[in-house]
């Protein structure tokens, strides 16, 4: 692969380490998270089922846009 060998291989890591060891924690739980996420995404999108809540929070945060609609409608 690219004519890198072990050595060449262990020597890029160990200067992205250097560079990168202390922001390395967060991106790889960032990462988890965003993963975390996408799976469910697909796992829902396969079976088609949605939780109760998240059913819950869209109807109210449709209620909310068309009440705010209304009253921005009124004060026109």
């Amino acid at each position: 692969m690219f004519g890198l060998g072990g050595l060449e291989i262990a020597a890029i890591v160990v200067v992205a380490l250097l560079l990168f060891g202390k922001k390395l924690p967060n991106v790889a739980k960032n990462a988890g998270k965003s993963l975390r996420g996408f799976k469910d995404e697909v796992t829902k999108a396969v079976t088609g089922d949605e939780d109760e809540e998240e059913v819950t929070k869209k109807k109210k945060v449709a209620k909310k846009s068309t009440t705010k609609a209304k009253v921005a409608s009124k004060k026109k």
